[in-house]
């Protein structure tokens, strides 16, 4: 699936100069977390939000990787390596 992702991407980044991935990036985070807080708040159908405001974190953050030039493999070894760090520690992720 994220083969398929990457490949419906890749017009798309072409079109885009790194900047705009960037300010891309940064507003969708932005968004999870104003659905996120919402969610906090008790405000309604909110889950949704936060799925929905997921996977355009994902959209753009996979851009920007492709923008960057950067390998996706490499990107996902750092991840595992986060995860993995995480783990050993007591209180979890930081």
């Amino acid at each position: 699936m994220i083969n398929k992702l990457i490949e419906e991407l890749q017009e798309l980044v072409e079109n885009n100069t790194l900047e705009q991935r960037e300010i891309l990036v940064i507003e969708e985070c932005s968004e999870l977390t104003k659905a996120i807080c919402k969610r906090r708040r008790g405000k309604v159908s909110v889950d949704l939000d936060i799925l929905d405001e997921c996977a355009d974190v994902i959209v753009v953050v996979t851009a920007l990787i492709l923008k960057l030039d950067v390998k996706l493999d490499d990107v996902l070894t750092m991840a595992l390596y986060k995860v993995e760090r995480a783990k050993s520690r007591k209180d979890g992720y930081e």
